[in-house]
């Protein structure tokens, strides 16, 4: 399946991914990311997979679930490539270009939340005779299959947590990252058209990239709703994790709903807190993503987009599954 082509391709993108050459099976490395491969028997279908960079619990989930793939199929010869930044798009300009060069028969890839910017890169590879699948954000128009989640299914979970951590009622803060993120918007707003009749949303808001922007925002929204039962933050790596803290200072105990599942989160559960979140199950999204590209570079047919079910993590015992799905580790590790 392997076909060699003498045309490179470039882009300009936020994801920051290490520069690569396919080998014939396993996998390289080099000084502007991390690598990690496995190879398969027979045929063998070449696929390079490319995360924005190795310090994300949730993009190493991927990962590992790529590798958890490609092994189980056997005929999978994967190279999976990390960048250095989320802002450096250099070395996604090599590796898209030299897996164009050495005959990759699939480019899988992760393009955070820049795809517009792959577009020339990803035409390129592909008049090349190179597949291309994207997981976890989509480029619209570019990738011949998209895995991601179901966002509308992942706010209705949110809003169903906070309604069995407050079964009375009550008022509760949205604290956003965006506005103006598509898959945050999506999830958001399926959230609240689901929120049970007895909560009233009566502060919102937005901006909080960060977890000291996250404690800045509860604070001020305990300071003008005191009555507050609870929060719904919509990044567990900013929001939520910065409410907890505004509420531990303040000898708080509401309601926490987060999203997407962090470490942090994930451990809080399982010790007992009054929160939950909604887990997005990386490495789940990572082995549909090898099994799509399998397919694809056979020459199979495949559906143009495939969903990831999100759950619901509010018990200790959901909460040590979805840590161990994450990270390899339970309460344990």
């Amino acid at each position: 399946m392997k076909r060699l082509s003498t045309t490179t391709v470039a882009v300009v993108a936020m994801l920051a991914v290490a520069a690569l050459a396919l080998a014939a099976c396993g996998s390289s490395s080099d000084n502007t990311g991390s690598d990690s491969g496995s190879s398969g028997s027979g045929e063998e279908i070449q696929v390079v997979a490319i995360l924005p960079e190795a310090n994300n619990s949730g993009f190493t989930a991927e990962a590992a679930g790529l590798e958890e793939e490609a092994k189980a199929l056997g005929n999978v010869s994967l190279n999976v490539k990390f960048g250095t930044s989320v802002i450096d798009s250099e070395p996604m300009i090599k590796a898209i270009e030299n897996a164009a060069v050495s005959g990759a028969d699939v480019v899988a890839v992760n393009p955070g939340g820049v795809g517009d910017q792959l577009v020339p890169a990803l035409e390129a590879a592909k008049a090349q005779g190179v597949k291309v699948v994207t997981f976890d954000q989509d480029v619209p128009g570019q990738s011949e299959a998209f895995i991601g989640f179901d966002l509308k299914k992942a706010g209705q979970l949110a809003a169903e947590g906070l309604g069995q951590m407050l079964p009375a009622g009550g008022q509760i803060a949205v604290i956003e990252a965006g506005p103006g993120n598509p898959v945050l918007d999506t999830i958001n707003k399926s959230m609240k058209a689901a929120l049970p009749s007895n909560i009233d949303v009566v502060a919102d808001l937005g901006g909080v990239n960060s977890p000291e922007k996250g404690t800045t925002a509860a604070e001020n929204a305990l300071a003008a709703h005191p009555g507050l039962a609870g929060f719904y933050g919509d990044t567990d790596v900013f929001a939520t994790v910065g409410i907890r803290a505004a509420l531990a200072s303040k000898g708080k105990d509401l309601a926490v709903q987060g999203m997407f599942g962090s470490e942090e989160a994930y451990e809080a559960i399982a010790k007992g807190c009054k929160c939950a979140t909604v887990e997005q199950n990386y490495r789940e999204l990572g082995n549909l993503a090898v099994q799509v590209s399998d397919k694809l570079g056979s020459g199979e047919s495949v559906g143009s987009t495939s969903e990831v079910q999100p759950v619901l993590i509010i018990t200790p015992e959901a909460a040590e599954k979805a840590l161990t799905n994450l990270t390899g580790k339970g309460k344990e590790g």
